[in-house]
């Protein structure tokens, strides 16, 4: 396996999974819900059909990292608290009322009394040490969630209904990290089945809907829990679901996924391409979208190499210039889509103005690497001491505009002596392949996340390559995403988080291309439709006009 040079970065295998299109589920967009109609006053009844991009792969809300997994867990497993849409306000749900100790790094949670899981059995301080003991236990099969819990000494069980959790040192994102479905609270039965048992089946959580059926590539299903009381802050009603049941059909081939929803065959769709959502409101359908808070949609270096091209400062500047943004979004995307103007999306938690250096320049970009010493060769593409300036992308196919998206950048870049090359992968097999040593960025689809920490799992994490030389840049980056996990003070938090982006645009070792929006297509019939803080799908307060 090669080995990045001293400046390396060190990414987190999650984060690389997220950017190699696994979905990771986090500005402009609409967060409303889907307007009323009729006499605007909620029905209870109906079946919802919906139409999913991507296979869930794993119902475990601790394993999960694909957003489609998130959308359909969230309807059947609650968290100890919720994050209003609006405000990014941490609010109660499973836990009425938490402090938080000065130092950030113990946490006391009062449960709601009364509280059950389908199953029946009841929701108590135990049953939450029960979880957080659970995913760190894990470890690599639970990611996501086990980053959230870094520095796990253990839950107290103060009372029946009280929890007190305990970190080793501050961690300053834990409270919102309870808001998410990877930390989402599952009965004592769920645990005690073995982790891949518990992917396809016998997922037992407190929401407002439960599990019938997953099949694999076809469908999941769900009905409404009887007796629900104990919605989130954020719902627009209190006890049972409106919806009887929600079928979750599996439909991978977006025009197949986009006519259904013009046909009437589904109620909604999520993932609705460009083309398939503007005809969506030509027909007079609701395009429900919102921007997805967390890491954009970039190219992020592989710390699995160590090449001259991608180790030299000036080629990784140069290909931050040399993207036109505005051109993807126009040309490939929609409006739906924003330009790029940090790594992290505006709507995040301590977002830094970054639009200035991610002007397109192809000028800049063609000064920086005269300087270096790349000059063009008979085809236009730029050498070095014999070497071609040859740079590899790995990608994984998930359909969406990525390709096309990639194909832009690619001429955008030749136009000042870069050549790109795209190695595109299925799903599964392009982080391996980049361990070994293929490509010299991935191309990611974001990581999703209402908190800035998501650039920690993103981008660095201690890891077993050549750490980054002392007072470089990524060193420097290292330190301040360690930093801002443990910060407390939240002005201070904020500045750290601030430096952290800059570095990672300043030096090339991401470029930001556009920001994500979540697209939703829905039948007329379909009201109450709304998005989470994190751009999941918030079926609990949806009803059918004609259900």
């Amino acid at each position: 396996m090669a080995k990045r040079s001293s400046w390396s970065v060190r990414v987190l295998s999650v984060g690389l999974a997220a950017a190699l299109g696994l979905g990771l589920s986090g500005c402009g967009g609409s967060g409303a819900r889907a307007p009323a109609g009729g006499d605007g006053q909620p029905r209870s009844g109906g079946s919802l059909r919906l139409g999913l991009g991507v296979d869930p792969v794993c119902l475990d809300p601790s394993q999960s990292g694909i957003a489609d997994a998130i959308n359909i867990e969230r309807s059947i497993v609650d968290s100890l608290t919720a994050q209003d849409p609006k405000t990014n306000a941490m609010v109660p749900w499973l836990a009425s009322s938490w402090e938080v100790s000065p130092d950030a790094s113990a946490f006391t949670f009062h449960l709601r009394p009364g509280v059950t899981f389908s199953d029946g059995s009841a929701l108590s301080a135990t049953t939450v040490r029960e979880n957080f003991d659970a995913v760190v236990k894990a470890g690599g099969r639970a990611p996501l969630a086990g980053s959230y819990l870094a520095g796990y000494l253990g839950t107290d069980v103060v009372d029946p209904l009280t929890a007190r959790v305990r970190f080793s040192r501050p961690n300053a994102q834990f409270l919102q990290a309870t808001s998410t479905v990877n930390l989402g609270l599952l009965s004592s039965a769920t645990l005690a089945r073995p982790l891949a048992d518990r992917c396809v089946s016998g997922i037992i959580g407190s929401g407002p809907f439960v599990l019938d059926s997953y099949v694999p590539r076809q469908s999941v299903t769900v009905h409404r829990r009887d007796g629900y009381r104990w919605a989130p802050a954020i719902a627009g009603h209190t006890g049972d679901a409106y919806l009887e049941t929600i079928t979750y059909s599996i439909v991978p081939d977006e025009g197949v996924r986009s006519g259904a929803l013009r046909s009437g065959q589904v109620s909604g769709v999520t993932a609705l391409p460009v083309q398939a959502a503007v005809q969506a409101r030509q027909a007079g359908l609701t395009v429900a979208t919102k921007i997805i808070p967390g890491v954009v949609a970039c190219l992020s270096l592989n710390p699995f190499v160590s090449r001259p091209a991608i180790d030299d400062s000036a080629v990784r500047q140069a290909v931050v210039k040399a993207v036109n943004r505005a051109e993807v979004v126009s040309t490939v995307l929609s409006d739906d889509y924003k330009v790029a103007t940090s790594i992290l999306a505006a709507s995040t938690p301590g977002y830094v103005d970054l639009g200035s250096s991610l002007e397109f320049d192809p000028a800049g970009a063609g000064k920086l690497l005269d300087v270096a010493g790349w000059r063009a060769g008979s085809d236009g593409i730029r050498q070095r001491n014999g070497q071609r300036l040859t740079l590899e992308v790995a990608w994984t196919t998930n359909g969406g505009p990525d390709q096309e998206v990639l194909e832009l950048i690619q001429q955008q870049v030749r136009e000042v002596g870069i050549e790109l090359k795209l190695r595109q992968f299925v799903t599964g097999q392009a982080f391996p392949a980049m361990q070994r040593g293929v490509g010299d960025y991935a191309w990611g689809a974001g990581a999703f996340r209402t908190d800035p920490d998501i650039l920690r799992a993103k981008i660095v994490l201690p890891g077993p390559v050549i750490p980054p030389k002392p007072g470089s840049p990524a060193a420097r980056l290292n330190a301040d995403l360690a930093l801002q996990a443990s910060t407390v003070d939240e002005a201070e938090r904020r500045r750290v988080v601030g430096e952290a982006q800059h570095l990672a645009v300043d030096d090339g070792i991401t470029v930001p291309v556009y920001e994500i929006p979540a697209v939703v297509g829905l039948a007329k019939n379909v009201r109450g439709f709304s998005f989470t803080a994190s751009a999941n799908l918030f079926l609990y307060d949806t009803w059918l006009e004609n259900g």
